[in-house]
């Protein structure tokens, strides 16, 4: 089964991202801090990390920074509703998959985990 992690601090969209994905097979796991993002990250080598910027406890971008010390195999989809064109410069340089700025339509999502091999897009 497909594995994604949200690291996201609104519960709302957390839920609703999990609700989705769930619904397209996707075994989906929440950190709603950037601590926790980290050490399940690291612990269960999601195949996707959708990952909010501004995370309470550690930055996504430190999130990033840390994942990134070692090899992984995880695909970052950033998700931030802070849109800044130096962030997005500075966290694709760091290897991220793609950027998004909420609010973002799911069938883009879906897209991109679709060429990803995560979900089937239908």
């Amino acid at each position: 089964m497909p594995t994604v992690l949200i690291a996201e601090d609104d519960n709302l969209i957390a839920d609703n991202l999990k609700k989705a994905l769930s619904r397209k097979g996707v075994d989906v796991s929440i950190a709603d801090n950037g601590i926790e993002a980290l050490k399940l990250a690291k612990e269960t080598n999601p195949q996707a990390l959708l990952l909010d910027i501004n995370l309470p406890g550690m930055s996504g971008i430190k999130v990033l920074e840390e994942l990134n010390k070692q090899p992984h195999s995880t695909k970052v989809i950033v998700i931030t509703g802070t849109f800044d064109s130096d962030t997005e410069t500075t966290v694709k340089n760091m290897g991220v998959y793609a950027f998004l700025k909420k609010p973002f339509m799911i069938e883009v999502l879906f897209k991109l985990l679709a060429d990803l091999k995560i979900i089937n897009e239908r």
